[in-house]
């Protein structure tokens, strides 16, 4: 069985299909999802999503933000999202995107 699985980021939707399981890098740690996933609101850390759809698994780079998780769909808020061919491919996102923000965040702040 799957569930409805949505990416969202401040740009628009990056993902939108059904999935038959995730593995999710929360700020405590990876945890997986299935149908029938008790509800939960969690942190998501800067990190690898991997979405499994049948035969095919799905690979994305994720920023900070937040996933709700019901029995029947999983969405994920986040900064950012980009789809990865692989894992290495997604971690060197990853990495892109945290040092992008290590230099935006300071600037913010007015620390830089």
């Amino acid at each position: 069985m799957s569930f409805r699985t949505r990416i969202l980021t401040p740009g628009g939707t990056a993902f939108d299909a059904d999935a038959d399981g995730l593995i999710v890098l929360g700020t405590d740690g990876l945890f997986g999802v299935l149908t029938g996933h008790e509800p939960t609101l969690a942190a998501v850390a800067a990190g690898v999503l991997v979405v499994r759809q049948a035969e095919l698994t799905r690979y994305f780079a994720l920023g900070d933000g937040a996933v709700e998780i019901t029995p029947a769909s999983v969405t994920i808020c986040t900064e950012y999202a980009e789809p990865a061919s692989e894992t290495q491919d997604a971690e060197e996102k990853v990495e892109a995107y945290r040092r992008q923000m290590s230099t935006v965040v300071p600037a913010v702040a007015g620390t830089e």
